[in-house]
């Protein structure tokens, strides 16, 4: 587990600790602990902090006793062994939590920048100004809400991580019972216009600028503040003098700030500077129409905000605009639930934070990769390496796939056409990745997937086995219905697993470790038929352990013309017919090698039939009789069909097992070919095949 200290939160619920608290509703607290250091005696979400067993430091004021400040700081860090310090910082004027984090050689230190200007004050300028290049030491990890926080914190130039102000959009969603409630509570009609500000009461946040747009507005518009500080004795001055109490609605701090949010009809934020404003994000999920000044960052805008330069008038022309129908909106961006793996990432130390490598063959897909790219680089876990294979295309897919090599994450490798197989290969042997991903060009992933199979994988899985959609329409294909939730362990285990059913056919579905591949595999030939299974086959066996979840993330589109599956002629049936021979004896060979019981033999016999089977159908369609028996003759004398003689019964009893409906299907080429009667299997599969037509 790691220990953090977060330093900077105060009492308020402001920007800054509503941050935080997002954030921390999403932190897997198995893996991370939090303690706090305040100088306001106790901080926001004290109680929920708490809960979970956080410690929350209370140190003497640095302004007043900046030496006693930083000694107890040091003595809180030195003793509680902490492995990150996160400063939370306004302005670089206090730089004291900074030098005693470095001084206790903490191993990370975050310094994260939530603003993008401070109130008048000569000294407190001047000291931010001056401290600003203690902030570029290279052990220092720079964070900021947005462009405009991080350039006026750490100077142009200099590295900084961009932390999304991110927010639970369910949370914030509009709330009619929550309307009429807060509405009712404070008297308000709903014949009124409610004009709402959430922040803490200063200079900063200019509520006093709301004061003067009240005194120009008739009596069916009223003023809700949520929040305090030390300017609320200015604005009650104010209100007195322009004779707007009844107007004006104070409310103190509070933990349910989302049913106020429904209670507005627009929401005001004419802040003299912002880092980003998480409130008047907040605003938008609900709907609500924003006027916001033009210090206000852009990169806020979810799409309902109206700017405005500080002048009463233009603020009356955007407040009498009619009130349109209210519609929640939240970019991904500022998604909490997408965003919060982002954010931990940076409490993981390199050797922590593992890297995944996606190997994209790519032949003749214009119309369709582009698709595919946007879904990984999109990825809400970001330590990837994206590794696409042109291999050998001749349409447009090359001028697609270089719109994204921009991305420093993608490696782009062109070669000739050799197949989906070799091409995988090529990818692998330039991977760098701690796991590998394969994905066909076609075919698409959640944009959440990298980060949940992770997580799974826990740094002790080697295969992370997931289930797929079936595209078009979506269609949720469950594997594993037997193994389910399971894991998988031992040689012998997975063996069985590997060769007596359909969970570890394909390798689009499952997330494999880097070493599997480059330790233990020579470069499979190229298959038409099975590639994906033999390569499984080959590598299975030196896996430890393999998870199979009941997780979707993959959609398959199937019956592409890409795919090898709807080419019907000779050479291909041909070659699928040899490729399904290598392929069964692979499966043959790990089986005559296993120790299991007569029940077990026949489950894996039977899927071995299994393979043979569909590789004969598709033999059928292109050769006549006397073509197809000399094919199949070969095929009688092997090993593995002596092995299927002995064991017909149990065979049959399996297949019986499976489904009535593969039985009745099947169960006669099942027999012809254990039987060695070529004629009779021929007749069969003409007989299946025209059914298919």
């Amino acid at each position: 587990m790691k220990k953090i200290l977060v330093v900077g939160m105060s009492d308020n619920i402001g920007g800054m600790e509503t941050f935080f608290h997002n954030y921390y509703e999403h932190f897997d607290l198995k893996k991370y602990h939090f303690d706090f250091v305040t100088v306001c005696g106790t901080i926001a979400f004290a109680n929920e902090y708490k809960k979970n067993g956080s410690e929350i430091y209370n140190v003497p004021n640095f302004l007043k006793h900046p030496i006693k400040y930083y000694k107890i700081l040091r003595k809180i860090i030195n003793e509680g062994k902490y492995d990150i310090v996160h400063i939370n910082m306004l302005s670089a004027a206090n730089i004291l939590p900074v030098k005693a984090a470095l001084k206790e050689k903490i191993s990370k230190v975050i310094v994260h920048s939530h603003n993008n200007g401070m109130p008048k004050g000569f000294i407190r300028k001047l000291l931010h100004i001056c401290n600003k290049h203690c902030l570029r030491d290279s052990s220092i990890v720079r964070m900021a809400c947005s462009e405009e926080a991080g350039g006026w914190m750490f100077g142009n130039g200099v590295g900084y991580k961009i932390i999304n102000n991110a927010i639970d959009p369910k949370k914030f969603e509009f709330n009619e019972i929550n309307r009429v409630e807060i509405r009712n509570k404070y008297r308000v009609k709903e014949t009124e216009i409610l004009l709402g500000n959430v922040g803490r009461l200063c200079e900063q946040k200019n509520q006093v600028f709301l004061i003067d747009i009240l005194s120009k507005l008739d009596k069916k518009y009223k003023l809700m503040l949520v929040g305090d500080g030390d300017k609320k004795a200015e604005l009650e001055k104010k209100i007195d003098r322009y004779s707007l109490k009844e107007r004006v609605i104070f409310v103190k701090n509070t933990v349910e700030i989302e049913k106020f949010y429904s209670a507005f009809d627009i929401f005001m934020f004419p802040s003299k500077f912002e880092g980003l404003g998480t409130a008047v994000v907040e605003a938008q999920v609900n709907g609500l129409r924003c006027i916001a000044s033009e210090e206000v960052p852009q990169i806020a805008n979810q799409g309902y905000i109206t700017y405005a330069r500080l002048a009463v008038d233009d603020w009356l022309s955007c407040i009498g605009k009619p009130l349109a129908k209210r519609v929640g909106r939240l970019k991904d961006d500022y998604n909490v639930v997408k965003q919060a793996a982002k954010f931990c990432d940076y409490f993981l130390d390199k050797k922590d934070l593992k890297k995944v490598s996606i190997i994209i063959p790519v032949f003749n897909n214009e119309k369709l990769v582009s698709n595919c790219l946007d879904s990984i680089i999109n990825q809400t876990y970001k330590n990837i390496e994206v590794i696409i294979i042109n291999d050998g295309s001749t349409d447009g897919s090359e001028r697609v796939i270089k719109k994204y090599l921009n991305d420093k994450r993608v490696i782009y490798i062109k070669q000739k056409n050799c197949g989906a197989n070799r091409a995988r290969w090529i990818g692998i042997k330039h991977s760098s990745g701690d796991y590998l991903l394969f994905v066909d060009s076609d075919d698409w992933i959640e944009t959440d997937s990298i980060e949940k199979l992770l997580s799974l994988a826990n740094g002790e899985i080697d295969v992370v086995r997931f289930n797929h959609y079936i595209e078009p329409g979506k269609k949720k294909y469950n594997f594993y219905n037997s193994v389910k939730g399971k894991i998988l362990s031992g040689i012998l285990q997975i063996k069985k697993e590997a060769i007596s059913g359909y969970n570890l056919r394909e390798l689009a579905f499952g997330m494999y470790k880097s070493s599997l591949f480059k330790q233990n595999v020579p470069l499979v030939k190229r298959m038409s038929y099975g590639e994906d299974y033999y390569t499984n086959l080959t590598i299975l066996p030196y896996a430890r352990k393999i998870i199979f979840s009941d997780l979707t993330l993959y959609h398959y589109l199937k019956n592409t013309n890409s795919s090898t599956t709807s080419m019907r002629n000779k050479k291909i049936k041909l070659r699928n017919y040899n490729d399904a021979l290598n392929l069964v004896r692979k499966m043959f060979e790990i089986y005559q090698n296993m120790d299991i019981n007569s029940t077990e033999r026949a489950k894996i016999l039977a899927n071995i039939l299994d393979v043979v089977m569909w590789s004969i159908y598709g033999l059928a369609v292109c050769l006549d009789e006397k073509e197809f028996c000399e094919k199949v003759a070969p095929l009688f004398c092997s090993d593995f069909m002596k092995e299927c003689k002995k064991n017909l019964f149990s065979i049959v009893r399996v297949s019986r097992r499976r489904s009535f409906k593969y039985f009745i299907f099947h169960f006669k080429m099942i027999r012809a070919i254990v039987l060695n009667d070529g004629k009779k299997m021929y007749r069969i599969a003409c007989i299946y095949n025209r059914s298919k037509k």
